[in-house]
């Protein structure tokens, strides 16, 4: 079900340096699939799409990214994590990606 709503990636630099670990997974995918039927091969003027790569992994596809220069405040408390709504977002040096909603004002 596609709901008209914008739609948010926040990309937050650690506060300093080491206070996040790099992947130790660099594969590259070669195909994707919108459905998990079809499978499409990458355009070749993208990237390497890389990291770990299992059938169960999935990806966000941008038309814009702009870059913020001001220094933001995120209060992660008003958000929920998307998988478990009923659990709050933790990031730490082993999940620094994670996919939240808004749940409180």
């Amino acid at each position: 079900m596609k709901e008209n709503k914008d739609i948010f990636c926040i990309l937050i630099e650690p506060s300093k340096k080491g206070d996040t670990i790099p992947t130790k997974q660099s594969e590259q995918a070669k195909e994707y699939s919108e459905d998990k039927q079809i499978l499409q091969s990458f355009d070749k003027k993208i990237s390497q799409v890389t990291g770990k790569i299992t059938t169960n992994c999935y990806a966000m596809v941008f038309d814009e990214l702009s870059l913020i220069e001001t220094e933001l405040k995120l209060n992660l408390w008003v958000y929920a994590d998307f998988d478990n709504q009923n659990e709050p977002i933790k990031i730490n040096q082993f999940r620094s990606t994670f996919c939240g909603i808004q749940k409180y004002v």
